[in-house]
């Protein structure tokens, strides 16, 4: 896989992806509106005890004085159905609980700077754009991999993915050490492909082998199924690399 496909995670989800039940912006609150991304992703199957997943991204805003929209955040929300998948819907409903309230905590911390920064700027636009997806949806399990990019008045925007593993019958979250063996034979193999993904980048040899279980271990990745396979990314920072090369990612089989 060529290294650029690798660091571009999130443009090759939403590339890829097949979206169907589109709607139309609505309406929801005095400042909430639905963007017109409302999906409903299911496992291509006859089986009717499959979940079906849906969400709409809702963009949320800040005004000035004027009246003027200052600065806005975006984020999912999903909803489920399907035959005895409740314990699915809480723990779905806990993940939109937690990016409204994200939303919400941005918007408040970030209003007073933003209304500053005005007469430094008046073309800055401050927000929080969020994209989503689903990698995986079967009986067994959902898996939603969310994108932010956010412009908070530094010299560049900030990225971050979030990555949620679910049991589709329990609604518990699967750990990365339930699905393969985290030892010093999977470190080598995500060496070696660190390697060949990004060959421009100066690892260090010594380091990484051990940098890469500290990782696994201490859950400073992101993982989600990428179709018959695992991605893992390593989040920016890893390794000593800061922002200018983001993060890393390689594939593995389960």
């Amino acid at each position: 896989m060529k290294k650029r496909i690798i660091k571009l995670w999130s443009a090759l989800f939403f590339l890829c992806i097949i979206f169907t039940g589109c709607s139309k912006g609505e309406s929801i609150g005095k400042n909430e509106t639905t963007l017109n991304v409302e999906n409903t992703i299911k496992q291509t199957t006859n089986d009717s005890l499959v979940p079906e997943i849906s969400y709409k991204i809702i963009r949320d805003t800040r005004k000035d004085s004027s009246g003027q929209e200052l600065i806005y955040a975006e984020y999912p929300a999903f909803s489920v159905s399907g035959d005895n998948y409740q314990a699915l819907s809480i723990a779905i409903e806990n993940i939109n609980k937690e990016w409204k309230e994200q939303s919400t905590n941005f918007l408040d911390s970030t209003e007073a700077f933003a209304k500053d920064y005005q007469a430094i700027d008046a073309t800055y636009q401050f927000g929080q754009v969020t994209e989503a997806t689903v990698t995986r949806c079967d009986r067994e399990v959902v898996c939603i991999v969310i994108s932010s990019t956010v412009e908070e008045g530094g010299p560049h925007p900030n990225n971050y993915t979030h990555t949620y593993n679910l049991n589709a019958e329990t609604g518990e979250a699967i750990q990365l050490s339930d699905i393969v063996t985290i030892d010093k034979e999977l470190a080598g193999t995500i060496e070696n492909q660190l390697y060949e993904n990004y060959p421009e980048i100066d690892f260090s040899n010594i380091q990484m082998e051990q940098e890469i279980l500290d990782a696994l271990n201490n859950n400073r990745i992101n993982w989600y199924y990428w179709e018959e396979q695992i991605c893992i990314e390593f989040i920016e920072g890893s390794f000593g690399f800061g922002h200018a090369e983001g993060s890393l990612g390689v594939l593995i089989s389960k």
